[in-house]
C-alpha cells in the first residue's frame, strides 16, 4: 500500500465511494473502494503529469467520487440486462454436474490466491457463490417438448 493510501483524505475518499456506492446498490469488496480509488488517483496524476498528492488535494474531490460511484452503478445496471437477456442453456444433469465441478474449482483457485489478489478473488469467489446458487434455483428438472428428459435448464 502506498503513503498516499495512508492518508487520511484518502482514507475518507474511500469511504465515501463505499457509501455512495451503496446509495446505488452496490456493494464494495473488503479494500475494493481502496484499490478503486488509488487507480483513479494515478490515472489522474499521470495524465495531468503531477503528483498523487496533489491529485488527491485537488482533483480528486467528492464530485468526483460521486461521478465515479454513479459510472459503476451504470456498468453494474449495464451488466444485470445482459445477463438477464442471456438465453438459457440446456444441459444434460452430468453436464450441470461438470459445471458445478468447475465453478467449484474457480472459487478454490480464487481463494487459494486471495492473499497475492484479495479484490479480484474476493469478486471472482462472490460471483462463482452466485452462479452457484443459481444452478440449483435455475436447474430445476423440467422437461419442455423438445428437451432431453435428463437435462436441466440454466440461464
Amino acid at each position: 500500500m502506498s503513503s498516499i493510501q495512508n492518508s487520511k483524505r484518502f482514507r475518507e475518499l474511500a469511504g465515501v465511494l463505499r457509501e455512495r456506492a451503496a446509495l446505488h446498490g452496490l456493494v464494495m469488496m473488503p479494500g475494493e473502494a481502496i484499490e478503486l480509488l488509488a487507480t483513479q488517483l494515478s490515472a489522474v496524476a499521470s495524465q495531468l503529469g503531477i503528483s498523487e498528492r496533489w491529485a488527491l488535494e485537488r482533483y480528486v474531490t467528492e464530485e468526483f467520487i460521486d461521478g465515479l460511484a454513479q459510472t459503476l452503478a451504470s456498468q453494474a445496471v449495464s451488466y444485470r440486462e445482459t445477463v438477464a437477456a442471456a438465453e438459457p442453456v440446456h444441459l444434460l444433469t452430468p453436464n450441470t454436474g461438470r459445471v458445478i465441478a468447475s465453478l467449484g474449482m474457480v472459487l478454490k483457485l480464487a481463494a487459494e490466491h486471495a492473499d497475492e489478489t484479495q479484490t479480484e478473488s474476493m469478486a471472482i469467489i462472490t460471483d462463482g457463490a452466485d452462479a452457484l446458487v443459481e444452478v440449483p434455483l435455475q436447474g430445476q428438472p423440467r422437461i419442455p417438448a423438445n428437451m432431453h428428459p435428463g437435462s436441466f435448464a440454466l440461464p
